[in-house]
């Protein structure tokens, strides 16, 4: 039986990527200026402000994105060029290569400040992504490779605290899993263990996988329930009532700072729908039983279960869709326990909803 190597995406679909992820953004591509002998001979080419670009390049080894001024005085010449490593391996999928960059846009951003950074969609946004902590101001060089938060974990029948994801993004994050009866939470991945982060889906698979997604992967060592990322800050008026193994599809919840501890979550603040709450349950299935077969492909099957059930559910194809989707997927631990559940749900970044999201159509 032979295995087809993994293809690094090609720069169209990294391209299409970025622009879903990041309404507005003007990008292109350019000859590539980091480029090692034989590798990529292009780079993408992002407009931050009027005359701030970031470059997106992989030199074989790992992505990585260069700031460069460029206006009638000029281009940074290459050498003064600031960079950051993006710590994401040239193969990786496009999702996964977009969860880095978008990271490093609103690092830059936050770092140079509006006087710089003033393209449409940065002007467009109303507030700083809540998983990219601010950088210190902003020196010359690239911004500090910043740790994100560890996603909950997801833990079934124990409301005890235990990270988009389908992917080896390594900015830090400790992708899902931790302790016995916990499920992970992937973003943008899959599952009900792992949380996944929004917008898992991905041009380059077919079924999208979250912006989770991406989501992120951890190891589950020694943990008995899922880990992940739910691309959602929790919500400081929410409680955790309900058990991450009690929901079922039709629930509407926010996520509780109480349930989220050591990179786990537990349970869930369940509301009414037509109250204000962050996300939607709109499919719960089960993965095939057999091995476990690691937390990347368990948040990848989880992901096409979710992509596949979100245009049914919103009315519309994800790629095209506001909505973004995550899922709670099992750790390692919690599927040596049984559990084989996903628990796939819909949000809109930022914004808190009233009714559901069913048949929204946009």
């Amino acid at each position: 039986m032979t295995t087809t190597p993994t293809v690094p995406p090609s720069l169209e679909r990294l391209a299409e990527r970025l622009r879903h992820d990041l309404p507005g953004l003007e990008v292109g591509t350019v000859p590539s200026d980091y480029v090692a002998p034989g590798w990529r001979a292009d780079a993408l080419r992002l407009r931050l402000g009027h005359r701030l670009w970031l470059d997106v390049a992989d030199d074989g080894g790992e992505w990585s994105t260069h700031g460069l001024y460029a206006d009638h005085g000029g281009v940074t010449p290459v050498a003064e060029r600031a960079r950051e490593a993006l710590a994401v391996a040239p193969d990786a999928e496009a999702r996964v290569v977009s969860l880095a960059v978008v990271a490093s846009v609103w690092r830059w951003v936050d770092s140079v400040g509006p006087g710089e950074a003033d393209a449409p969609f940065v002007l467009s946004r109303s507030a700083a992504p809540p998983a990219i902590p601010t950088p210190a101001a902003f020196d010359g060089s690239a911004p500090a490779l910043l740790a994100r938060p560890p996603m909950p974990r997801r833990r079934r029948g124990l409301l005890v605290a235990g990270v988009v994801a389908a992917t080896t993004l390594v900015l830090a994050l400790v992708g899902t899993g931790v302790v016995a009866g916990v499920s992970t939470v992937t973003t943008a991945v899959t599952g009900s263990g792992w949380w996944q982060g929004p917008g898992s889906g991905d041009p380059d698979s077919g079924a999208p996988g979250a912006p989770g997604d991406q989501g992120t992967g951890g190891d589950g060592s020694g943990d008995d329930g899922a880990e992940g990322g739910s691309g959602l800050d929790p919500d400081p008026g929410a409680t955790s009532d309900t058990s991450t193994y009690d929901l079922v599809v039709g629930d509407c919840f926010s996520f509780a700072a109480d349930s989220m501890s050591g990179g786990g979550l537990s349970g869930v603040d369940v509301r009414p729908c037509p109250d204000e709450h962050q996300a939607e349950i709109y499919l719960e299935d089960d993965l095939p039983g057999g091995a476990w077969p690691g937390q990347e492909e368990v948040g990848a099957e989880a992901d096409d279960l979710c992509y596949g059930a979100f245009a049914g559910f919103v009315g519309i194809e994800w790629e095209d869709s506001v909505v973004e989707y995550s899922s709670l997927v099992p750790s390692e631990s919690s599927w040596a326990e049984g559990d084989r559940a996903v628990s796939c749900y819909v949000f809109i970044g930022g914004v808190d909803q009233r009714g559901t999201l069913e048949g929204l159509g946009e």
